[in-house]
């Protein structure tokens, strides 16, 4: 009788098992195909020029901003963004467990409209300092 109920049990758990890898392998083929910005993402690297920076980049609504830190040399330490008044809006010191091509993004949505600073602090003290303008 304990030898029938280990082998339903086993048997229950492989169907389980089964089944999720299924559903998980299912889920990433649903991606929307509605554009969010006018980028055209199948042909982005090909589209580059030399004087194209796709480092500091917002999206079309101007609410989003997307820091390529493959382009600027890699891993980074530290995110500040800073007002025009020098004051820390947005702060990340949990940089250094981000893979070397990451595009980092921030939301800009509730920030007032102005010109404000991004820095960038890398691994050999080196700050990688950028304005950006919210309208």
């Amino acid at each position: 009788m304990k030898a029938v109920t280990c082998i339903t049990f086993i048997f229950l758990l492989c169907q389980g098992a089964i089944g999720q890898t299924q559903t998980a392998s299912t889920s990433d083929i649903a991606i929307s195909s509605t554009p969010s910005s006018d980028i055209d993402w199948a042909n982005f690297e090909n589209e580059l020029t030399e004087e194209d920076n796709w480092s500091f980049h917002t999206n079309q609504e101007g609410k989003l901003l997307y820091i390529d830190f493959e382009s600027l040399g890699g891993k980074m330490n530290r995110l500040v963004l800073k007002s025009a008044e020098k004051e820390v809006v947005i702060e990340d010191n949990h940089l250094f467990d981000l893979p070397i091509n990451t595009i980092y993004e921030v939301n800009l949505e509730k920030l007032e409209r102005g010109s404000y600073f991004v820095e960038l602090h890398t691994y050999d003290n080196k700050v990688i300092r950028e304005e950006i303008t919210i309208n």
